[in-house]
């Protein structure tokens, strides 16, 4: 019984018991005829058979044991044999398991990452029942954030989860015994720990009463790493005091080691109540506002009861609590049509909230499916290696099967061979995925701080890698080695070969076909996604982004009043302007390209808002801004010294924003405002920017105005601005001497974020110069592999038909003949597989078109260029064996066997 044999009979289980009692009543009769044979009755033999045996279960137990070692010695022996041959051709191991390390580990190196940021469960206590709510109408959909008096009515109901908590993030600045640091933080409730079923690592965790009233519940609780890094893992830190952005605070305990946050990647330095709001965000409390929607709320499924149902009853719930806000008040008909439409969504957050390495999702699954094509095309390469070496082996094979050797026993011991190429592959693609995931996770995380995530292999991984060798092994070692045993004896064995290619060949070159298909696929894909990165780096971004240092700085943070922030932002521009090699210096509230928005109704003079109209994005800037960046000004003046907060307010605006409000008006001296019955429009317009982009590369031109940061009403934005330097030389040059500018003024004010505009700009363009750069690199590879493997098919093809080519140059056939010939078969190749690739690569670029910019996805250049590198490169590969046999020797042509 052979391992082959075993797993098939394992997928039977009754055969496998109805030989279990064959082989017992063999074992039995051979038993009984022995005691026949000293004399005994027939029934007295069986009698004394059975006894001898102990019983039939013993006896089934002892043809277990044996088969069992009969499969482990004969397995071991094929291994072995397996090992000697792939020893004597090193060459060919090395190709093969080289070319599947490639593949195995591209594929091992993505799933590593898919893994970490999409299907790895949170390290709390039944995962699965864990949801985050969202909310949806007909204006918005996915909106994720919470009032927390909501919070608090589904937290008090009891009915509606087994348990509900809520968060959110914050950075503060940490002060301990007179150092500061600017780290990253989340406010929690009280129950967020004991929802999430974790324990302390030491001291203790948040209970109830550390959720009483605002600022009355000054604790914190430190994550393991940050105590392991921050305080060396000190124990007595437990009941020390903290400093969070001037409030004191004390340590009550450490979250156990295993557990980060709820979104993956993050890993929140330290937790406080959410109670202690005022203080972290420094500003009035937002807790007992019912219309401030700025909490994350996560709730735990009661089991047995559907999702749907919990949604139906949290939608009526919203309803109500909008109604209470209402309160009688009159509202419009398109308000009250968005209120009716709302409804509450449970989203599944057992893998985690959604962060923006999540929403990179679609452009991982798409680089699986590249590495898997490029896998797929390294194993059609394995395939035509295995047919070539079995080709080769034909005379070995017939010599077993003349001394009685089993068809299923040589396809066994070639299987062997084929399984331990992938699972070398596999081995040394493991070591090759560990540095391939940190390059991936550092596209994924460019220019995010305070991220990190785990892609370290893990058993899940390990199983996917041991699992995708065994079937690499399996499905494409199995056609050669069936193909191998598929031959006449006896005229192998007298060495009477066919003179022309026989039955194999044509599937190898049916292969190369394939590959030169997936080839091509690949080839347009990453034309598509190269020409969507350049359009996106060559765009017109409506400011110069070249020597421009960015640096984040928070006085704020240590519980500064609006008029000294103020004060400090002024003294800070004026020092850092007077800096050597400093052009300009300013400030924004959101920072360029990052991601974020800022935005905001808008009352315009004369002009009536539309219902369901989101309004125009704004930002709060510093004199100079846009001298600092070079936007060009198309009408009317900067911002300047003079536009304090006691002057009279004054606005900008961009052309996209003009236009729409104003038409072909002079905009200049309209007056504008934020949105709101209660607000009058009192800012003055005194220029027009040109169009830029703010938030992101890829959004449409949007409205958008700006006003002096000191005439901005609210404190909560802008208790961090963004400070950008112009400078002659490199600008990170500039950034100790900044920092020194920052501490000069007041040491406690924390500088963090310290980057060039040019990185940010990068960073914004991560995850596409990932999709684009990994693309390119693994549809080149597999083009190389094409080659490779075409360069194989014909030269095998040119040394079967020597004698052929022989005789026909004897006979006056030409060299360009024979070149003509062989290259006629090698166009008729890539022709196939160019018609094959072509209608693949159409619907590929229907399914990657959401992942291009300004571009068609059935570009004529990507098109064309890819075909064009396609046929080059395999043209080239097949004209080297034909001219290779162009250059035969007749005379020692004929004589070749």
């Amino acid at each position: 019984m052979t391992w082959i044999g075993l797993f098939r009979r394992l997928i039977n289980r009754r055969q496998v018991e109805k030989d279990l009692d064959d082989e017992v009543q063999s074992y039995l009769s051979i038993k009984t005829e022995r005691y026949r044979a000293q004399g005994l009755s027939l029934e007295e033999a069986r009698r004394a058979a059975r006894v001898e045996c102990e019983g039939p279960e013993q006896v089934k137990e002892k043809v277990r044991e044996t088969r069992v070692g009969a499969a482990i010695e004969t397995t071991l022996r094929d291994i072995q044999y397996a090992l000697r041959m792939l020893r004597k051709s090193p060459a060919f191991t090395a190709v093969a398991v080289l070319s599947l390390a490639l593949g195995i580990g591209a594929n091992t190196a993505i799933f590593s990452v898919i893994y970490a940021v999409v299907l790895r469960s949170l390290p709390v206590q039944h995962p699965e029942q864990l949801v985050a709510l969202s909310h949806t109408n007909l204006q918005r959909s996915g909106m994720t954030s919470f009032p927390y008096p909501f919070y608090r009515e589904l937290r008090d109901r009891g009915d509606l989860f087994a348990g509900i908590l809520c968060s959110a993030g914050m950075s503060p600045s940490l002060t301990v015994n007179g150092d500061t640091e600017h780290i990253s933080g989340e406010m929690v409730s009280a129950n967020y720990f004991d929802v999430l079923g974790l324990k302390p690592y030491i001291g203790r965790l948040f209970r109830p009463d550390d959720e009483t009233a605002p600022g009355a519940n000054p604790v914190a609780v430190l994550s393991y790493g940050f105590w392991k890094h921050r305080f060396a893992g000190d124990p007595k830190v437990i009941g020390s005091a903290i400093t969070l952005n001037a409030t004191s605070l004390t340590i009550i305990g450490v979250s156990p080691p295993e557990f980060d946050s709820l979104r993956p990647g993050s890993s929140p330095d330290v937790r406080v109540p959410i109670t202690m709001q005022p203080q972290m965000y420094l500003e009035d409390s937002t807790l007992a506002m019912r219309d401030d929607w700025w909490l994350n709320v996560v709730g735990r499924l009661k089991a047995g009861v559907p999702r749907e149902s919990t949604e139906a009853a949290l939608t009526v719930l919203l309803h109500h609590y909008y109604q209470q806000d209402n309160n009688g008040k009159p509202i419009s008909e398109y308000r009250r049509k968005v209120f009716q439409s709302e409804r509450m969504n449970l989203l599944l957050a057992g893998t985690g909230l959604v962060t923006k390495a999540k929403r990179a999702a679609k452009q991982l699954y798409v680089l699986m499916a590249v590495v898997a094509l490029v896998l797929l095309s390294g194993c059609m390469n394995l395939a035509n290696l295995l047919l070539a070496r079995t080709a080769a082996r034909q005379r070995e094979i017939a010599i077993r099967l003349s001394l009685g050797a089993g068809r299923r026993r040589l396809v066994r011991q070639l299987l062997s061979e084929s399984i331990l190429l992938a699972i070398a592959g596999g081995g040394f693609g493991i070591l090759l995925s560990i540095w391939g995931s940190r390059v991936l996770t550092g596209f994924l995380l460019a220019g995010q701080t305070g991220v990190s995530l785990d892609v370290t292999p893990d058993i899940h991984v390990l199983v996917f890698t041991l699992g995708l060798s065994l079937a690499t092994g399996i499905i494409f070692g199995l056609a050669p080695a069936l193909g191998a045993t598929r031959i006449e004896v006896a005229p192998e064995l007298k060495g009477e070969q066919p003179r022309i290619l026989g039955a194999r060949l044509p599937w190898r070159k049916m292969l190369v076909s394939f590959q030169v298909a997936i080839s091509l696929v690949l080839l347009i894909g990453a034309g598509l996604f190269l020409k969507s990165l350049n359009r996106l780096r060559t765009m017109e971004l409506g400011f110069d982004q070249r020597n421009v240092l960015e640096v984040s700085v928070g006085p704020t943070l240590q519980a500064y009043t609006r008029e000294r922030t103020q004060a400090f932002y002024r003294e800070l521009q004026e020092n850092i302007s007077h800096l050597p090699g400093v052009l300009s210096v300013s400030f924004s509230n959101i920072g360029l390209v990052s991601g974020s928005g800022w935005g905001s109704g808008i009352n315009v003079q004369g002009y009536q808002s539309k219902e369901g109209d989101p309004g125009p994005d704004r930002d709060a800037v510093g004199p100079g801004y846009f001298a600092t960046l070079r936007i060009p000004m198309m009408r009317g003046r900067d911002f300047g010294p003079q536009d304090r907060a006691q002057a009279p307010h004054v606005a900008i605006v961009n052309e996209s924003f003009a236009r729409f409000y104003f038409g072909n008006q002079d905009p200049i001296g309209k007056l504008i405002g934020p949105g709101g019955k209660q607000n009058l429009p009192d800012f003055a317009i005194v220029g027009v920017a040109k169009d830029g982009k703010y938030g992101s590369m890829r959004e449409d031109m949007p409205r958008f105005w700006y006003i002096p940061y000191e005439q901005f009403k609210g404190a909560f934005e802008l208790r961090e601005l963004k400070m950008y330097v112009r400078t002659v030389d490199p600008p990170l040059k500039a950034a100790n001497a900044v920092r020194q500018a920052v501490k000069a003024l007041d040491p406690k004010v924390p500088v963090f974020d310290v980057t060039t505009l040019e990185k940010q700009i990068d960073a914004n363009l991560a995850t596409d110069r990932m999709v684009a750069t990994l693309s390119t690199f693994f549809s080149l590879l597999a083009a190389l592999v094409v080659a490779i493997g075409l360069y194989g098919v014909m030269t095998y093809a040119v040394t079967k038909r020597t004698r052929e080519i022989g005789i026909r140059m004897a006979l006056g056939a030409q060299s360009s003949t024979v070149v003509q010939s062989i290259m006629g078969e090698v166009i008729v190749l890539v022709l196939v597989g160019v018609t094959i690739g072509v209608p693949c690569a159409l619907g590929l670029g229907r399914f990657i078109a959401s992942l291009l910019f300004e571009v068609k996805p059935h570009d004529d250049v990507a098109f064309v260029a890819a075909a064009a590198l396609v046929c080059g490169v395999t043209l080239l590969a097949g004209y080297l064996p034909a001219r290779r046999a162009a250059s035969i020797n007749p005379t020692i042509a004929l004589r070749y066997e």
